[in-house]
This record gives C-alpha cells, structure tokens and sequence, in this order.
C-alpha cells in the first residue's frame, strides 16, 4: 500500500505535468494517461474521487478555471485511460493471432503439393505421396 509522501509526490508530479511553459494547462487526459499508478495507489489507500480532487487542487493541479477538477470529469477520464490501457494490451496478441491464421490460409492457397509429412522421424516427402 503506498504511503501519504508517495500519494502526495504523486500529486505535485500530477501537477507539474499539467502546467505548459508560459503559464498554459495540459489535457487532463493526456497527463492522466502517464499517471494512472498514482490513481491505482490513491485508490487502493482508501482516497475517494472526491479526496483526489481535493489533494490535486492542493498540490497545484487545476481545471481551467482554477478550481478542482469535477469529481465526475476527474472519474470519467481516468476510466476511459485504463480502458484504452486494457485495450492495447490485448492488441498484440490479436495481431499475432490474425498473423498466424493469414500464414496458414495463404500456405493452403498456394500450396501445389500436399504438405510434408513426418516420417519415422525424418521428412520423407515420396512416402508420404505413396501413403496417400
């Protein structure tokens, strides 16, 4: 479980993020997406949404118009971050399936012979023909 300095460091990181050089402010979205740990640690140390607002705002991190993010705006983001997280990490394994299934079809389509077989260990393509 994290600790009150962690969260709290967590926070001003948060805050520091927000802040564009010459005085401007980040997508919350976009700082959310490099602090989503801070949100897990936050949660899983019992703070509601309604306590991240308030430890943001007083670590620096404000909306646009200098006031505590929304507690929904605040909620709704970091939900469609770790969605998006859930995501991407199913996409590599979807590619290596679609990849593996285009190998197999495009080697029966083109395939002019019947594949290989194993014979008594060794590839023995004349016995397979002969088996057949």
């Amino acid at each position: 479980m994290a600790k009150n300095n962690e969260i709290e460091a967590g926070a001003k990181a948060i805050a520091e993020d927000l802040r564009l050089p010459g005085a401007g402010l980040k997508k919350l979205a976009r700082v959310v997406e490099d602090h989503l740990a801070w949100f897990d640690k936050a949660e899983a140390r019992g703070l509601t949404w309604a306590d991240m607002s308030r430890l943001l705002l007083a670590a620096g991190a404000k909306g646009k118009n200098s006031r505590p993010f929304p507690v929904g705006t605040l909620y709704s983001t970091v939900w469609r971050k770790r969605e998006d997280a859930k995501r991407a990490s199913l996409r590599p394994r979807n590619r290596l399936r679609e990849f593996k299934a285009q190998r197999r079809n495009r080697h029966r389509e083109t395939a002019e012979w019947p594949p290989l077989q194993y014979e008594a260990g060794t590839l023995n393509y004349r016995a397979s023909l002969k088996a057949d």
